[in-house]
This record gives structure tokens, C-alpha cells and sequence, in this order.
């Protein structure tokens, strides 16, 4: 296989992906009230990690900003991907967005 139909397919096999881990997010059927009241009590540390999440950052770039280790990050980006039953890291700072946008349609 050529190298440049290697990397076309590898374009497109990771646009399926990101597209997939959007589909289950059917507005309509969430609770964005729950979302964002869950995201408001959570503790302090989480909700560092899940902001700098949101700010594009890598859970190692994270975890630098923070002065903790990797792992102490990766553990609680799992504790916070279950609170909110995010598949992925992608989905929820997916989820998170949303949430903080349909606050501050309410508000």
C-alpha cells in the first residue's frame, strides 16, 4: 500500500472516531441541569483537572500545572469520566462544554 493512501486511510479512520464519540450526545435526552450540577460540587481537585481539560490541555500538561503526577491526573480523569458515564476523555469534556453553555443560556 502507498504511503500517501496509508495516511489518507488513517485520516479517515480517525474523523470516523471523533465523529462517533460525538453521536451518543443527543442533546435532547440529557439532563444538562444534573450535568452542571454535578460539575458545580465537585471537589476542588477534580474540578481543576476537568477546567484544564476543557482548556485543550494533555492530562500531562495538566498534571505539570498542577505539580502532581500523571497517574494522580489519570486517576482522576477515570473517577470523573464514571461520576459523569463519559466513554471517553473527549466525551466528557464534551459533556462539560454543553453543560456550561446551556447554564449560561438559563442564567
Amino acid at each position: 500500500m502507498a504511503a500517501g493512501s496509508e495516511s489518507e486511510r488513517r485520516k479517515e479512520i480517525e474523523s470516523r472516531e471523533a465523529t462517533h464519540s460525538l453521536t451518543p450526545l443527543h442533546r435532547e435526552e440529557i439532563d444538562w441541569e444534573v450535568i452542571y450540577r454535578t460539575y458545580s460540587q465537585l471537589p476542588p481537585c477534580e474540578r481543576q483537572v476537568l477546567d484544564l481539560l476543557v482548556e485543550r490541555k494533555e492530562p500531562k500538561q495538566v498534571a505539570h500545572e498542577l505539580g502532581v503526577s500523571w497517574h494522580t491526573v489519570r486517576n482522576q480523569i477515570s473517577t470523573l469520566r464514571k461520576k459523569f458515564d463519559a466513554d471517553s476523555t473527549q466525551e466528557l469534556v464534551i459533556l462539560i462544554v454543553v453543560a456550561l453553555y446551556e447554564e449560561a443560556r438559563r442564567g
